[in-house]
């Protein structure tokens, strides 16, 4: 599988507080205001489902999604539910979280923690960064 094509053609969905989509690679002017708003300077958009990228069950995902979200709380972020969509709908939608203040080490730590190949990251005045981490380094993908 071409994990990287996979996740660039992405959709990046933030329902609250605003409606917003989130590309790999571009800037979003709606991000930014919500950093601002916020007054935070970084964000992550982070998952525990599927880990390394295997469809994984419901059950499962959901209760690593609630571990992560209990992660969350114990740092000083601010967290909005989300959700990753595949634009072609050949991968289902996973549960995700904008997490807002977050530090770059902290969201590569809790996406390395939860298995995961990529997470988001986003800086005020840049667009967003799509991360691999080590799991995926290590898998020897070249895609």
């Amino acid at each position: 599988m071409d994990y990287l094509s996979a996740y660039k053609s992405t959709d990046y969905i933030l329902f609250e507080p605003e409606a917003l989509v989130l590309t790999v690679d571009q800037f979003s002017p709606q991000m930014e205001n919500l950093l601002i708003r916020y007054n935070c300077k970084t964000a992550a958009f982070l998952t525990a489902w599927n880990p390394l990228s295997q469809a994984t069950d419901g059950r499962s995902n959901q209760l690593a999604q609630q571990k992560l979200a209990a992660d969350l709380d114990s740092l000083d972020v601010i967290i909005f539910d989300g959700i990753g969509k595949a634009r072609d709908g050949d991968w289902p939608g996973e549960e995700s979280f904008l997490v807002l203040g977050i530090e770059r080490a902290s969201a590569d730590q809790l996406a390395v923690k939860y298995n995961q190949y990529a997470w988001l990251w986003i800086e005020r005045a840049n667009p967003v960064e799509l991360v691999m981490t080590r799991h995926f380094i290590n898998s020897g993908s070249d895609q």
